[in-house]
Formats: structure tokens, C-alpha cells, sequence
């Protein structure tokens, strides 16, 4: 039986404008231990001033900065694990197929937020496809090596409308966010049931106890606590089927992504999406006001951006359920 630890991570659910995007990773390892950061240290690094020489995998809040450099360090990360995903096959060529994962959203989700059509027709937008092909074979060699394979790698971008409609269901963010986590941790025990697997989820906001949801989430697995603390949640989930192969651990953290590869990977790729999809977002909006300034999406720039874009919002007919965030 084959050990495969994943991580699961969120970018983007405090915003006022633009997605949620979770973003996820499973990688096949020989025990649980199995780090690339201390295993692979001369190909992946945390550490940003050394995106020259390593891929730079970590808490997607340092290795990205809103500068030329800091956007072609996020992506070469992101393109890097999309490739590897890829055996073969020519990575995503373009935003649309980046964000649009095997876990959804449909396309006429993306179609009720017509800003999405306007993301980046050719990827990579800020890097170097050369060096995002180095560190590729680079690092498919190195995992290889030592018997060790990225199975997936994903994101699962919710627009701002679909996430609004989740949002009227829930009662807070984090049981929104839990919506999409969830799903993945689905896809996630559909491979558990031929290899032990290690989840490592990043936590919730505060929510401590998890063993209700799990069970709730996955009726047909049985779900046995193992650690509720301050620290983390973890929890053994197996098939009902006796005879069923497999079983998985899900660990929640917080901070997740400095603690563990596989989650700050997660971490990347959903911050990488959320990056394309607002690229998107600006180039609409200023195809349609000369001079509007760009907005990452946060709420004070938010607030400034809806101001500034009042006339043209009310112009173009914009459905602001699909624009601004309900909470």
C-alpha cells in the first residue's frame, strides 16, 4: 500500500471583490515523513531570494509580492505543479483552463461573471517558460529518484456569485469554505481506498472539533478522533465496507502551509489563481473605464474601486450579486 500525503488550502476568503479559491495537492511519498523541503533542498526552498536557483514552495504570502519578480515567482510555482500533473500533455496554455478544475465551477457559472472571459489567454502571464520547463524536469527528476510522484494538483475557483449563494446557506465564511474543502476531501478518499493517506488541511477559522462534519460530509466512511487541541485536529477516516482497502488521516492546522510541502503547494496554486482571476477582473473593467485603477480585491481598495467604477457598473448593467461579496 502506497503512502500519499496532501494538502488542502485557501486563498482569497476575506476579500470584498473577486473568488474564493481552494487549492490542493497529493503527492505519492514513501512514508509520511517524506519532505521535499528537507529531502530536495538543492530544487525547492521557502525561502523567496532564492527563486534564481530553487523552486519556491511556501506560505503563498511570501513567496508572492505585487512585483514583476514576486508574480513570476507565484507562477512558475503554480505552472511548475500543473505541468508535473501533466505527464506528456502541454500544461494549462491558458487562465479559462487553469480555473476551470475537474471539481467546477460549471461554465455557466463563469459565464454569470463575464469579467472571466477577459483572463489571461496565454499563460505564462509574468515568468519564464523556459525556466517553468527547467524546474520541471528538474524536479520530476528528483522526485523520481526517490520513488516519489505529485499525483494531483488542483484549484477550485467559486466566483463571487456562487460563493454569495453558498454564503445565504451558511451561517459564517468558514462553514462556506468548509463547503469546497469538503468536496475535495471526497476526491481525496476515492484514492484512499487502495493507498493510506495523510491529509494535512489548513484549520477553519477557530473551529477546533471537526469529527461531526467529517462524519456528516463522508457517510460512508467511519470517522475516530485522534487529537483535538489548540494546536490540531486529527482524525482516522475509514470505509464502511469492511473489506474495503485503505484509510485516511485528516490533520487541521493552523498555519498549515508553513508546516508542511504539500499544503504551501495548495497554498500557490490557489493564490496563483486568484492572481489570474483578478487579472481578468482588472482588464475587463478598464477595457470599459479609461483610467479606472486596478484593485486587488481587498475591502478598503474594494470600497475605493466600487466608487470609482459606480457609473460604470450602472452602465454596464452589472449584476452586483456576482460582483461584491455578501460577507
Amino acid at each position: 500500500m502506497r503512502t500519499i500525503v496532501c494538502g488542502v488550502d485557501e486563498a482569497g476568503l476575506g476579500p470584498l471583490l473577486g473568488p474564493l479559491v481552494m487549492g490542493w495537492t497529493a503527492l505519492l511519498v514513501n512514508q509520511p515523513g517524506d519532505c521535499p523541503w528537507e529531502q530536495l533542498p538543492d530544487l525547492v526552498s521557502r525561502d523567496p531570494k532564492m527563486d534564481k536557483q530553487r523552486l519556491i514552495v511556501g506560505d503563498s504570502k511570501q513567496v508572492f509580492s505585487r512585483n514583476p519578480r514576486g508574480r513570476a515567482r507565484l507562477e512558475t510555482t503554480a505552472l511548475v505543479a500543473d505541468a508535473l500533473v501533466r505527464p506528456g500533455q502541454d500544461p494549462a496554455g491558458s487562465a479559462g483552463e487553469f480555473l476551470a478544475g475537474p471539481l467546477g465551477p460549471e461554465p455557466a457559472v463563469f459565464e454569470r461573471h463575464p469579467w472571466y472571459a477577459s483572463a489571461p489567454e496565454r499563460l505564462p502571464l509574468w515568468s519564464d517558460r523556459g525556466r517553468i520547463q527547467l524546474r520541471t524536469a528538474a524536479l520530476e527528476r528528483g522526485l523520481a529518484e526517490r520513488g516519489w510522484k505529485l499525483l494531483d494538483a488542483g484549484v477550485r475557483c467559486v466566483p463571487a456569485g456562487e460563493l454569495n449563494e453558498c454564503l445565504a446557506r451558511t451561517a459564517t465564511k468558514a462553514e462556506a469554505s468548509w463547503t469546497y474543502t469538503l468536496a475535495i476531501l471526497r476526491r481525496m478518499f476515492a484514492v484512499a481506498q487502495t493507498d493510506q493517506l495523510h491529509v494535512h488541511v489548513d484549520r477553519l477559522g477557530g473551529r477546533m472539533r471537526y469529527g461531526s462534519i467529517l462524519a456528516q460530509g463522508l457517510p460512508e466512511a467511519t470517522v475516530s478522533v485522534l487529537e483535538e487541541s489548540k494546536a490540531r485536529s486529527r482524525y482516522q477516516l475509514a470505509p464502511r465496507r469492511s473489506n474495503a482497502p485503505g484509510s485516511m488521516e485528516v490533520c487541521f492546522l493552523e498555519k498549515g502551509d508553513r508546516h508542511h510541502f504539500v499544503t504551501a503547494l495548495a497554498s500557490c496554486l490557489a493564490k496563483y489563481a486568484r492572481e489570474l482571476s483578478m487579472e481578468g477582473f482588472n482588464r475587463h473593467f478598464a477595457e470599459r473605464q479609461a483610467g479606472l485603477a486596478p484593485t486587488a480585491g481587498y475591502t478598503t481598495d474594494g470600497r475605493r474601486w466600487l466608487s470609482e467604477a459606480e457609473d460604470t457598473l450602472r452602465r454596464e448593467g452589472v449584476d452586483r450579486g456576482c460582483l461584491v461579496r455578501r460577507k
